[in-house]
């Protein structure tokens, strides 16, 4: 019987707080593109009452809100597709709660990072921390819209490429790709490699989006450059619309942060949606059920199934090993949980949760999935023809008051996925077996 949560040196971090907001404003891909399209300095933006009219031209729409949880959950999911290697995911995954949670300030009117923290670090670093907070507010915006799965563009490509076709046509999709992307480089005078866009979006009518996420930390006295960013995600998701089979939609968002103290504009989302860019000659097919396994599959990898979730999310069938895991309660839902491995080595606890006294080390930092999705995995892990992860039932989640849930923390995203904290003892807690 395999043991998911005997890990040592679990991560442990102290429970989030706050709610905050980013402005959202839609532009037109028109005026994008032109060279008189948006002002190169708008001035008076922000906290000037003329805010809206000279910030791009752009159409304000109601602002993000979100809690500090949710956040950071984006944040790990955001990053747990990027390797299936487990421990390289678990680390990556859970470094910007633990480790860069305290630069977010949640007592500002709009998101704000603390002073220093950000724009004080070497280039790389910066361009690093902008990048990810950025993709998590690009998440959590996609989430609202109603896109419940996501998986990371790049690898889902990698993955489905080769499924199925022969050595030639492989070697003829690649040359497609190849001369398409070159001659949309050309088209807009660029050089260099253009890189995929950040991810696939999907809803739960199958509905599905490419998105281009640029994070920009803004220094005080400047202004972000909405233009060129979103121009260049324009290039980038417009191209590989035409490659992929199907109807798909497609958003550039940048996310603008500001310092606290910063006196010009306020942080911000800014997003541009195109129309359909479907091509005769579209190369790209995605199985149906390919987001949902990369979705499901990047969260089993940082509970720390990387097995099944190599399984789940490469279209692989096997027959699974029994694992144990604890099953809790949050507000109607059971969760099924696993505890992260991390960044305390002085911790060596030899069980992080004990089943005889339902107790969990203090603050330690849990992912789970809500219960029958888990059995819907287990089909989908053992049966590659299986639907059932494109029959997935609405999980109702905005109702979930986690004030009202003493001792437990976190968020639980419509996808089912749960990010949070688990503390002490007498938790309605029971062990369940999974064949993963």
């Amino acid at each position: 019987m395999i043991h998911a949560t005997r890990l040592p040196n679990p991560l442990i971090i102290q429970p989030p707080t706050g709610r905050s907001k980013l402005g959202v404003f839609e532009f037109d891909p028109r005026q994008i593109n032109s060279p008189k399209g948006i002002p190169a300095n708008p001035v008076d933006c922000g906290t000037n009452p003329a805010f809206t009219s000279k910030l791009l031209n752009g159409t304000k729409i109601p602002s993000l809100i979100f809690d500090a949880w949710p956040f950071f959950h984006a944040a790990a999911k955001t990053e747990l597709a990027r390797s299936f290697s487990a421990g390289c995911s678990v680390y990556h995954g859970m470094a910007i709660t633990g480790v860069h949670g305290n630069m977010v300030r949640w007592d500002q009117p709009t998101l704000r990072i603390r002073r220093g923290g950000i724009l004080s670090r070497k280039d790389a670093s910066r361009t690093y921390l902008s990048s990810r907070f950025g993709e998590a507010c690009a998440y959590l915006f996609m989430k609202d819209g109603g896109f419940h799965y996501w998986d990371h563009l790049p690898s889902l490509v990698d993955r489905v490429m080769g499924i199925g076709v022969s050595h030639p046509e492989s070697v003829h999709r690649a040359r497609v790709i190849k001369s398409r992307l070159k001659a949309a480089q050309k088209k807009r005078n660029q050089t260099g490699v253009m890189r995929q866009p950040d991810f696939v979006f999907e809803k739960p009518n199958n509905e599905r989006a490419l998105v281009e996420s640029k994070g920009r930390m803004i220094t005080p006295g400047k202004r972000p450059r909405f233009k060129r960013d979103l121009r260049e995600a324009l290039s980038q998701i417009c191209v590989w619309q035409s490659l992929i089979t199907g109807k798909i939609k497609a958003y550039g968002i940048g996310t603008y942060l500001r310092e606290v103290g910063d006196q010009g504009d306020e942080s911000l989302l800014a997003y541009v949606d195109p129309p359909g860019n479907n091509d005769d000659e579209s190369i790209i097919e995605f199985p149906d059920d390919a987001v949902r396994r990369g979705n499901f599959g990047a969260w089993l990898n940082g509970m720390g199934l990387s097995k099944a979730a190599y399984s789940l999310a490469f279209i692989e069938e096997r027959a699974g090993e029994p694992v144990e895991l604890p099953v809790i309660k949050v507000a109607n839902l059971d969760i099924a949980i696993s505890v992260t491995d991390g960044f305390s080595p002085w911790l060596e606890y030899p069980m992080i949760y004990d089943h005889d006294f339902n107790f969990f080390v203090p603050g330690a930092l849990v992912l789970g999935i809500e219960l029958s999705r888990m059995r819907v995995l287990e089909s989908a892990i053992s049966n590659t023809q299986s639907l059932e992860l494109l029959e997935l039932p609405d999980l109702a989640v905005d109702d979930i008051n986690f004030s009202q849930i003493e001792g437990i923390y976190g968020s639980v995203f419509p996808d089912g996925s749960f990010f949070g904290l688990v503390r002490g003892v007498g938790h309605e807690i029971r062990s369940e077996v999974f064949k993963l």
